[in-house]
């Protein structure tokens, strides 16, 4: 049996192409490919997290203790973004009665 790089290619070519009508044929197919060889350098390992804690001071006066902690590649930015998609999620008025503690690199269990 003799095999000719010809019709093997013709046979490849043919099937991709039925492939694809039969595909297009079916309906809406969403098709997506991802190929990874090695380790991604560009991975962002970002962990944002906020803890919101109400208090009463001495005054009788409620006071919100916010406190943001950053671990890995984040920046101000993004804990400022953070913050205010908390603060508007949660109706909070930042501009009155809340302390807010930033902290950046700070070593923690992630659960």
């Amino acid at each position: 049996m003799k095999f000719e790089i010809k019709n093997i290619l013709i046979g490849v070519i043919i099937g991709i192409i039925s492939t694809t009508f039969v595909f297009l044929l079916i309906g809406n197919i969403d098709i997506q490919t991802d190929f990874q060889f090695g380790e991604k350098l560009d991975v962002d390992n970002k962990d944002i997290r906020i803890s919101i804690e109400k208090n009463i001071d001495e005054n009788n006066q409620e006071v919100l203790l916010i406190e943001a902690v950053g671990k890995g590649t984040v920046t101000m930015k993004d804990i400022e973004n953070e913050l205010e998609k908390v603060f508007t999620e949660n109706n909070i008025d930042a501009s009155s009665g809340i302390e807010v503690n930033i902290t950046l690199d700070e070593e923690f269990d992630v659960q």
